[in-house]
């Protein structure tokens, strides 16, 4: 099934990091990649303007090669053009994929993404997550193919959480799991970025809640 719209399942033997919890939603970071770490659905961050239209990103190449190269034809061919906010969803997938789905999720060209816009990315692809029914998600930014100019900063980590929680606020319910997936060889200092960032929001209760007036304490929990 291809829609275009604008269980949780462990991943044995991967090395995984707490990173802290939104309500029901754990976040944390597992070494690996889309095609190799067990979720109901991938989110592959794609976007619009490579220099090399072939290159996906690291974590979402190896999807695309169990898929044979679909990921890659759908923006070559222009069905999933990239652009900000553009969803594609592909379900389900084929064996050898250990995801149920994948989202396709468009961060528009190069160059021009703030910890805003990829706050607001997040948290559609949160809320498309949710409608899909999945109770895991796996999300495997492309951060180089984004130029930002800090791609591993606090600032981006917390960005990508905020947005998550945005979306679990927006459904309502669904999501359980939400991971962040990186080579081992990147696992330790991401996961440092991670921590730190959720550390503020906990500290600070920062956006916590989307909706005015209500209380924000106890939402966020870090690990232990």
């Amino acid at each position: 099934m291809i829609d275009k719209a604008g269980s949780e399942r462990g991943a044995p033997g991967a090395q995984t990091i707490a990173i802290g919890r939104c309500r029901d939603c754990l976040f944390d970071m597992v070494a690996g990649d889309l095609a190799t770490v067990r979720a109901d659905v991938a989110v592959a961050a794609l976007c619009a303007q490579r220099a090399d239209p072939a290159f996906l990103g690291t974590g979402i190449e190896a999807l695309d090669g169990v898929l044979q190269g679909a990921l890659a034809r759908l923006r070559a061919d222009g069905i999933f053009s990239g652009a900000w906010g553009e969803t594609l969803c592909l379900s389900p997938l084929p064996a050898p994929a250990k995801v149920g789905g994948v989202i396709m999720l468009g961060m528009g060209p190069t160059g021009r993404n703030t910890t805003g816009k990829i706050r607001r990315a997040l948290r559609i692809a949160a809320s498309q997550a949710a409608r899909m029914g999945a109770s895991h998600a796996t999300f495997a930014p492309p951060l180089p193919d984004m130029r930002l100019p800090r791609p591993t900063d606090v600032a981006t980590a917390r960005a990508m959480l905020l947005g998550v929680a945005d979306g679990l606020e927006r459904i309502g319910c669904g999501l359980k799991r939400w991971s962040f997936v990186a080579p081992a060889s990147q696992m330790d200092a991401l996961a440092r970025q991670f921590a730190m960032a959720m550390r503020r929001i906990v500290e600070h209760e920062d956006g916590a809640t989307i909706k005015a007036g209500t209380t924000r304490k106890g939402i966020w929990q870090t690990p232990g």
